[in-house]
């Protein structure tokens, strides 16, 4: 999966799930995406959350290369978390995590930013599942036969794929070729007693789960939104 920004309950879900997890952090960058941005609950309201990147001249810019406009929008995004979970049983611990990920991190990329705040919530939950950072592995490729270069250097028997990577996947049909099963990874919506359930909105960031439930109950609602009891 790429290095994405306060990423939601579902991709911890994955990272709890698998037994390698690799950051996707060689590919190519998409803009306005949530390699940049994600969302928050605000008073009811979907609030977004945007990291501005430098773009000018920059096309087609690998993600392990995106450079952040400059460390201001940490701030203001800072106050936007204070404001919207204030109150919220964890809400100390959400602080800690984004002053310790976020607004304390010195780095200029975005991979980085990315990348700290999703180890440090795995550290929080007591995530340990092994990470490796495909830029690492030294290979060449486009879209799926990529993915499978990754499978076959890991001597993976099973690729666990998003739903957002299955039809190219299997349009592009080179899993079929090899030895390496596939396996969807679907979710679904639970809501969670958030003191107040009528401004629940599903697919926030991480920092909604955690705020109003804590390490313990949000390492089972990782397990509850992809089907486990």
């Amino acid at each position: 999966m790429q290095p994405t920004y306060l990423p939601w309950a579902g991709y911890f879900s994955m990272i709890d799930y698998v037994d390698v997890f690799v950051f996707l952090e060689d590919v190519q960058f998409s803009r306005r995406s949530w390699q940049q941005r994600n969302r928050i609950n605000f008073k009811g309201q979907e609030k977004w959350l945007t990291v501005p990147v430098k773009k000018t001249g920059l096309r087609n810019q690998i993600i392990k290369d995106v450079e952040i406009v400059n460390h201001e929008w940490k701030i203001k995004h800072f106050n936007l978390i204070k404001e919207a979970y204030t109150g919220a049983p964890y809400f100390k611990d959400i602080i800690y995590i984004f002053e310790k990920s976020i607004l304390n991190n010195t780095s200029l990329l975005l991979r980085d930013i990315n990348i700290q705040f999703i180890q440090e919530v795995m550290k929080y939950l007591d995530i340990n599942t092994k990470i490796i950072f495909s830029s690492t592995l030294k290979l060449e490729g486009k879209k799926s036969e990529y993915l499978l270069k990754i499978c076959e250097e890991l001597s993976a028997e099973e690729y666990i794929s998003a739903p957002g990577s299955i039809e190219y996947i299997e349009e592009e049909g080179l899993f079929r070729k090899s030895n390496i099963k596939i396996q969807i990874f679907n979710t679904q919506v639970v809501e969670y007693d958030n003191f107040k359930i009528d401004d629940f909105i599903p697919y926030m960031s991480i920092l909604d789960v955690i705020a109003y439930n804590g390490p313990d109950l949000t390492k089972k609602y990782l397990k509850c939104i992809r089907g486990e009891k």
